[in-house]
């Protein structure tokens, strides 16, 4: 399980959500049909990273359409305001619920991340102290931390870290760690206090 894609993926999904309740806000007439549209893309979304929860998306768009069939009005008959009014109140309820299992997901995948980080800064705070990270050149991002991660697997003194975030996790989620701690140890010139 790649916990950074799944974050990044998961996020970019989420982060779509304001410009829909935006349109409920708005009384737009596309939210319903747009809700279901990013439903059912949060879905694959959530069926490609093999997420068993994806399949409630599928439930959710079937409670907007279900929402025409049982609308109606004080009266108890079936009219195009009691239909649009019942549609968007369940869309902007599945929305709610959606964004509900993203974020569960999302913390979860955050918290995991986070959990390594913090051992992360362990091994780079002494790899700063022995003065063993090397200097970024014009190589790019990626093969520069490629380069830091060896710098930190050849030294002794910081193996039983390495050899522990390797055998915990994939090869692109300890580069997604390595490269956040690296954004907090970009000056190396600062005195330690």
């Amino acid at each position: 399980m790649f916990y950074s894609i799944r974050l990044e993926r998961l996020s970019s999904r989420s982060a779509e959500i304001a410009a829909l309740i935006d349109l409920y806000t708005l009384r737009d007439p596309e939210f319903p049909a747009k809700a279901l549209l990013w439903l059912d893309a949060t879905e694959k979304t959530m069926s490609e990273l093999r997420l068993p929860e994806g399949a409630e998306m599928s439930t959710l768009r079937g409670g907007i359409v279900k929402a025409d069939d049982i609308a109606r009005d004080e009266e108890g008959k079936r009219t195009r305001r009691a239909v649009t009014q019942a549609r968007n109140a369940a869309a902007a309820d599945a929305l709610a619920r959606g964004e509900q299992i993203l974020r569960a997901r999302i913390t979860e995948a955050e918290d995991v991340l986070r959990r390594f980080e913090e051992k992360l800064v362990e091994a780079m705070t002494a790899a700063v102290l022995l003065g063993i990270l090397p200097e970024r050149r014009d190589e790019g991002r990626e093969a520069w931390l490629y380069a830091v991660w060896a710098a930190l697997v050849n030294r002794q003194e910081i193996r039983p870290t390495t050899v522990y975030l390797a055998a915990a996790l994939k090869s692109v989620d300890r580069l997604y760690v390595l490269d956040r701690v690296m954004d907090r140890v970009k000056d190396r010139t600062l005195p330690v206090m």
